[in-house]
């Protein structure tokens, strides 16, 4: 392994930012919210993002997709609210029925900044690779929340976490209808193969396989999945997974495809290449993780004699599987830590690269693959998930065990150069433009499909048994709607 000069970690920054967005209402775009809310005319429709418990400490795709949504849909015109973390007890009492107890900012809410603290983060291990950076990117501030003046006309919540069952059970007692972006994929495989030990993986995978075969079993999963109004998977493969393992009617399932900065596609190589002086070579990054297979990419490019970079921290957790990587390389392996999203370098690396690999057990797709399909680069990505969805053809895909088909793969993507056709693809369908246009008329939908109802009399939140809207019998439209585009 390549020795190079030590990385110096700075010790991280603790800071929090505004999470609150006013955006001037746009009569010519946006109408009242439907149900007779106090809305005033012509405003723009009052949207809460409400994000992973704690994303922001090891933040990935999921994270990046929740934050870039809100900035796409703060651009189009929405008030937006990013809100980070499990539901605090004071606003289980804000914006509910007459008979609950009113709500007073003064005498009853602590100061933002004290509803987040985040905690210490380790300090990891050196890179042993090429000098790259002094200072590691600061991890990403936990949003606080927001000082609300009046109530959401939609919840939006990501990912799947147990904690959103109580801001779903919120939005029941509020009358506010709420979507979820799932962000999940379910299989035997990716089960086993997501680390632990033994006897987690053998709790997790017969939780899967009693779930494959009972589908009408109880879970938290499909409790949090059946209170929602609308659910907003990534591609129709994650829509029928959700349809087949909890029983979901495609009438409550609207495809929202996942998107990337359009900047990516402006890049230029120079900047990545003056600081590490690497150039065309094998690029793997995301955080370092048995999900992702590095370990298994590194083995299958043993013997190959080219650069390849590993660009990635490792997840909570994970600090074994990052030092077995790290044992298992060659001198030609480059370990590099995570770049800010936002990082003119992440977007050169991209451009300097000669393939982008995602050997993973599954992706949906990825943004790392959009973002390096917006340059053209080539790509190796997994069989499993959504990516055939998205790239179609302009793709190689292999099974994450097949260690010669990783290496093949890897050798015919280095040769074939870059793609101007998967380039204008990604650029025509998948920026954060097109994310939340299909937002917005997923928004609407739920709009349409529910008519509020006065929740029971209760100061308690009760146990969520149904949608936070009563839906109607007849659905315009049963069909999964979706907006994935062919390739």
């Amino acid at each position: 392994m390549g020795q190079g000069a030590p990385n110096r970690l700075a010790k991280p920054k603790r800071f929090f930012i505004l999470a609150k967005v006013i955006v001037p209402p746009m009569k010519h775009l946006y109408s009242d919210p439907p149900g007779g809310r106090n809305s005033s005319a012509g405003r723009a429709w009052r949207v809460w993002l409400v994000g992973p418990p704690e994303g922001w400490i090891s933040p990935g795709g999921g994270e990046v997709q929740w934050l870039a949504t809100a900035q796409a849909l703060q651009e189009r015109g929405l008030e937006v609210s990013v809100v980070g973390g499990p539901i605090p007890p004071i606003y289980k009492q804000m914006f509910l029925q007459p008979k609950s107890p009113p709500f007073r900012p003064t005498d009853e809410a602590p100061p933002a900044q004290s509803l987040f603290q985040p905690p210490r983060r380790p300090r990891s291990g050196r890179c042993r690779s090429v000098p790259f950076r002094a200072d590691r990117p600061e991890p990403m501030a936990p949003p606080i929340l927001p000082a609300i003046a009046s109530k959401p006309d939609i919840v939006h919540l990501f990912g799947s976490h147990p904690s959103h069952l109580d801001w779903a059970a919120w939005a029941r007692q509020a009358a506010v209808p709420v979507v979820l972006s799932p962000i999940a994929w379910f299989s035997l495989r990716t089960y086993w193969r997501a680390g632990g030990n033994a006897l987690a993986k053998w709790t997790s995978s017969s939780k899967f396989l009693l779930r494959a075969v009972c589908p009408w079993l109880p879970s938290w999963r499909k409790r949090l999945y059946r209170s929602v109004d609308l659910l907003l998977p990534n591609s129709l493969a994650e829509a029928r997974q959700l349809s087949r393992y909890f029983l979901l009617p495609p009438s409550r399932i609207h495809v929202v495809p996942n998107g990337a900065d359009p900047r990516f596609a402006q890049a230029a190589p120079t900047a990545f290449v003056q600081r590490t002086g690497l150039h065309h070579f094998v690029f793997c990054p995301g955080r370092l993780e048995p999900r992702k297979n590095q370990l298994g990419l590194l083995r299958a490019m043993r013997d190959w004699p080219g650069p390849i970079v590993l660009m990635g921290d490792p997840a909570p957790g994970q600090e074994a599987y990052a030092a077995a990587c790290r044992q298992e390389a060659g001198t030609n392996v480059h370990f590099l830590p995570r770049l800010a999203h936002d990082d003119p370098l992440l977007a050169s690396a991209y451009a300097a690269c000669g393939c982008v690999v995602l050997a993973s057990w599954f992706e949906t797709p990825g943004l790392a693959a959009l973002e390096a399909a917006m340059q053209g680069a080539p790509l190796v990505l997994p069989t499993e998930g959504a990516c055939q969805e998205y790239f179609g053809p302009w793709a190689w895909y292999v099974r994450p065990t097949d260690l010669a088909g990783i290496h093949q793969a890897v050798e015919k993507a280095l040769q074939s150069g870059r793609n101007p056709r998967l380039a204008q693809h990604v650029l025509r369908h998948y920026t954060w433009q097109q994310t939340a246009e299909a937002t917005w008329q997923a928004y609407r939908r739920a709009m349409n499909l529910c008519i509020h109802q006065r929740p029971p009399r209760s100061e308690s939140i009760p146990s969520m048994t149904g949608p936070t809207c009563q839906h109607r019998q007849s659905d315009p439209n049963p069909a999964i709607h979706a907006s994935i585009p062919a390739p």
